[in-house]
């Protein structure tokens, strides 16, 4: 199976907006529901190191598309 560089990049760029804005939204989300339901305060900073290991990996794989995404419109290649 082949994907033509334009859709290629389309989908690059999908992944981008999804590490780029929901990744952040999740996050928020689950470290103000942790805060208003959990009491032990050990789980909760278990809760919020966990997601910030999750942004940090989501900084890592945006880092990963865009060296990705510069390599293929600097290539000629036009399928994948």
């Amino acid at each position: 199976m082949s994907i033509k560089k334009e859709e290629l990049l389309k989908q690059i760029d999908r992944a981008l907006r999804i590490e780029e804005e929901m990744v952040p939204q999740v996050s928020k989300n689950i470290s103000a529901a942790a805060r208003f339901i959990e009491k032990d305060t050990k789980k909760r900073a278990e809760i919020e190191s966990a997601l910030r290991q999750l942004a940090d990996e989501s900084g890592g794989h945006a880092k990963l598309l865009l060296d990705l995404k510069k390599k293929i419109l600097e290539g000629k290649k036009n399928v994948y």
